[in-house]
């Protein structure tokens, strides 16, 4: 059996399985064992070949833009999103190619303002991405030809982020701040919202009461919100409009020990996925947080509500809360210690659990799977 391998001179050639190289080559049928006997039609094909052979160093480079779409998209299809970012640099017509090829699918950017800015690329729903930091060498030359292409921005990350929005799709935009200025994060969130773009996570690690109330404010439809604001204890965002209302699929606060009842009541009731750290039992009625939820149409379907200390009974509070003790063969092994009760809301039907979790967390789920 054989199979063909490509020669170091960019032609192929015939090889046998085996790894022997001390038996004779394999003749075919007809063949001249003399290279002396090849007819002069012979040896033109011979040296034809060998010409062709020599010749392919030396080619000229492919044209890859000048394929129809059908077989260039195929070539992009084998193309990971790291090659597709760097041949949009190359032209404005490889640019065009690549913008009319990403039309097709999604794409996720991630820019991370900490110490130094970097940026991430990849497709929706894929391990793969592209992932550059300042001090990659090629940072230079992009920033060199944003500057010649983009002018409406007048920095260099802005300019970035309109280039990879008319190229890529409109991507899905996640932000990453830590430690940069109130000034710097209120101005690159005002940017994006100019652009009638909607932000899909936002993480922020910031020393100001300012930056928190901003994005409070400002950013009630993000996606997810990671707020980790060091807030001072003068912060308290009180009479705050309950329009637009808080409609976060997941919101995180590291720092909550300014959260209360009405917070949780009122303006996060109706976020999907809620996790506040650092809570205080003074601001938080835990009783008539779970009563809003029987009693209204709630979408919240997880909160944990950890607090630093507790100074509460949790019998005392669930017992004039309309519930039931959930049975210990329902509950499974993870909760043989806790005691589950099972809430469920009167407008909608929908159940949830309530649960102690460390002494110090109370948790309310919508099943008990999570844990």
């Amino acid at each position: 059996m054989k199979f063909l391998i490509f020669s170091r001179s960019g032609g192929f050639n015939p090889a046998s399985t085996s790894r022997s190289t001390t038996s004779p080559p394999e003749q075919c049928p007809g063949a001249h064992n003399d290279p002396q006997q090849y007819t002069d039609a012979e040896q033109q094909r011979f040296n034809k070949m060998n010409g062709q052979r020599n010749n392919m160093s030396s080619s000229k480079p492919f044209p890859l833009l000048h394929l129809p779409r059908l077989p260039l998209f195929n070539v992009f299809n084998c193309l990971g999103v790291q090659e597709q970012f760097y041949l949009s640099f190359c032209s404005k017509k490889s640019k065009y190619a690549i913008k009319f090829y990403t039309d097709r699918q999604k794409y996720s950017v991630t820019f991370y303002f900490e110490e130094t800015f970097a940026f991430s690329l990849k497709t929706t729903n894929s391990k793969f991405l592209l992932d550059i930091q300042t001090h990659t060498p090629i940072f230079g030359s992009i920033w060199t030809f944003l500057r010649r292409v983009e002018n409406e921005a007048p920095t260099n990350e802005k300019r970035l982020l309109l280039f990879l929005v008319y190229v890529f799709n409109t991507p899905e935009i996640c932000l990453v701040f830590d430690g940069r200025s109130h000034q710097f994060v209120k101005g690159f969130i005002n940017f994006i919202h100019s652009l009638k773009m909607n932000i899909q996570t936002l993480k922020i690690n910031s020393m100001s009461d300012k930056t928190g109330e901003f994005v409070l404010d400002n950013c009630r439809d993000v996606s997810e919100v990671l707020l980790e604001c060091f807030t001072t204890t003068r912060f308290e965002y009180l009479n705050k409009s309950l329009i637009p209302k808080f409609s976060f699929d997941k919101l995180t606060i590291n720092y909550a020990n300014w959260v209360t009842t009405r917070h949780l009541s009122n303006l996060f009731i109706n976020c999907k996925h809620v996790i506040l750290y650092g809570c205080s039992p003074q601001k938080l009625e835990i009783q008539q947080f779970i009563k809003k939820w029987i009693y209204g149409c709630s979408q919240l379907t997880y909160a944990s509500l950890a607090f630093n200390y507790v100074d509460f009974f949790w019998n005392d509070i669930m017992r004039e809360v309309p519930s039931t003790i959930v049975p210990i063969e329902e509950m499974g092994e993870a909760f043989f210690t806790n005691t589950v009760y099972r809430i469920k809301q009167e407008k909608t039907g929908v159940q949830a659990y309530v649960i102690m979790k460390n002494d110090r967390t109370i948790v309310i789920t919508d099943s008990l799977n999570l844990f």
